[in-house]
């Protein structure tokens, strides 16, 4: 019955999601158990085919030329600016969605306005970093406080990246029908032009979030908030 269930939800599903469903049927089968509702919890201890489950889906960066189609529709202001960050920044959706005013701040020091992602629900260790805001988005300033889009209602588990995809994907799909482009292109689309700009492997890692992070290095907390405004300030972004 298990691994019946499991193939049903493998045929369009990755086995990270097939054993993060599976996870939730555990832990209700095992309140069961202790209620005394069932007498044994089935899911338990179950290992899943290695050949279950679709490939990690890889997204292709948006062309040029779909680029400026997407920045030249016409939408609400909300939702052009959480693309200007996303592309802007290279964050994940669920990153740039959750944003706060209170995430934006000024290192008075090193003269550098930034997104501080250190205490923000992300994917791991590596994904708690500091992003400079880029002089695209003359809007963003520090100083302010509330969530940055309201207009996303956060799930149980505190995100809001389904509302936010919903909103967004019709826009993709009006520039490109691929199945591999998506809103994740765009953090495609950063990491290039970083490259392209001549910018190390490293400090794109560490500005995008796949590096050990700003809090999880052992030596030194990587490049220089001023380091990675450089590096960024070497895109440019035409159809902003």
């Amino acid at each position: 019955m298990v691994h019946d269930f499991a193939e049903v939800i493998g045929k369009d599903k990755s086995k990270k999601l097939i054993s993060k469903k599976l996870g939730y049927v555990r832990r209700m089968v095992d309140y069961a158990v202790r209620k005394g509702w069932v007498p044994v919890n089935v899911f338990a201890g179950i290992k899943l085919d290695k050949n279950l489950g679709t490939e990690k889906q890889s997204y292709l960066p948006l062309t040029d030329d779909e680029l400026a189609m997407l920045f030249g529709m016409d939408m609400p202001v909300h939702l052009r600016r959480l693309l200007s960050i996303l592309v802007t920044t290279g964050m994940r959706l669920d990153e740039a969605a959750l944003l706060s005013w209170d995430d934006v701040k000024h290192d008075k020091a090193q003269d550098v306005t930034y997104f501080d992602l250190t205490a923000s629900l992300v994917k791991n260790k590596g994904s708690e970093r500091r992003v400079p805001v880029h002089s695209a988005l003359s809007w963003i300033a520090a100083g302010r406080t509330g969530q940055m889009f309201p207009e996303f209602p956060r799930d149980r588990d505190g995100k809001t990246q389904s509302a936010s995809s919903k909103a967004l994907m019709p826009l993709i799909r009006r520039v490109s029908r691929e199945k591999s482009k998506a809103v994740h292109s765009l953090r495609g689309n950063f990491k290039d032009m970083l490259r392209d700009a001549g910018v190390s492997k490293e400090i794109n890692d560490f500005i995008t979030g796949h590096s050990s992070g700003d809090v999880a290095g052992n030596y030194g907390n990587g490049p220089s908030l001023h380091v990675r405004k450089e590096a960024i300030e070497r895109l440019v972004f035409p159809f902003l």
